[in-house]
């Protein structure tokens, strides 16, 4: 089982703290990890730390599709709810 399989299982399972303390252990130089810490912290209710994560991915691999995404998504759907969220 690969980190994003342990990852995605742990969000799933609703252990969301165990998936925190997974993913900071991973590299920080890869675009997949920045995209799991994004989608444990969009769990876990912090757009904006989510947003960060997502961007952050994109930056390391402009092709990593699900970030890009879900920066779209994220962006569409909190917008109205906190501006600042583009000012990172």
């Amino acid at each position: 089982m690969g980190s994003r399989d342990i990852v995605l299982s742990l969000i799933e399972s609703q252990e969301i703290d165990k998936a925190l303390e997974f993913v900071t252990n991973l590299p920080d130089n890869e675009a997949e990890t920045w995209y799991l810490k994004g989608k444990v912290f969009s769990r876990k209710g912090d757009m904006k730390g989510a947003l960060s994560c997502f961007n952050k991915a994109v930056a390391i691999d402009p092709k990593h599709e699900e970030a890009t995404v879900m920066i779209e998504i994220s962006t569409s759907i909190y917008s109205f709810k906190d501006p600042n969220l583009f000012n990172h």
